[in-house]
């Protein structure tokens, strides 16, 4: 299978947000949310705008054999200046469990130019397991964990050594 992640520009916007729908049916239950009357999950259209107005702010399409997979939200932390935050991977349930997330956390942090910052909800048993493997990853173990008194709720985990 080949795997291409590809920055996106305006005219993939459409296509992130239909899929961050899927993104937030699959965390519904964890994350306790209902669809609004018209169907669909309510999200901030005007904080999800950023990933293609903002400084260091990025979306990526994740392509598997030139099909859609998935996507990545990238974002600069608010908590930790000079750390970009690795805000939302998604992988469409058709590709998973084919190391497709596994590469894209991979190319992003381990290939490190400056700190990572990965919020895990403690409610999310899911990805706490997907984490939690990848960080026992060799060139991914410097990982530290660090409380913040916003995020009582996550773990924080920073990853700011080995530079390039």
């Amino acid at each position: 299978m080949i795997i291409d992640i590809c920055e996106t520009n305006l005219e993939h916007k459409d296509i992130i947000r239909n899929l961050y729908q899927f993104y937030l049916y699959d965390t519904s239950a964890e994350e306790r949310e209902d669809v609004n009357c018209d169907g669909l999950y309510d999200f901030a259209e005007e904080y999800f705008s950023r990933y293609w107005v903002d400084d260091g702010w990025s979306a990526h399409l994740i392509l598997a054999d030139n099909e859609v997979a998935g996507f990545l939200l990238i974002e600069t932390s608010d908590i930790f200046p000079g750390t970009k935050e690795l805000a939302d991977l998604f992988i469409m349930k058709k590709y998973r469990r084919h190391g497709i997330a596994h590469k894209v956390v991979r190319k992003f942090l381990s290939e490190r130019r400056h700190p990572w910052l990965v919020v895990v909800f403690h409610c999310s048993k899911k990805a706490q397991e997907f984490w939690n493997k990848q960080f026992s990853i060799p060139e991914l173990s410097d990982v530290e964990m660090v409380r913040h008194p916003d995020f009582d709720s996550a773990n924080l985990y920073l990853l700011q050594k080995n530079f390039l």
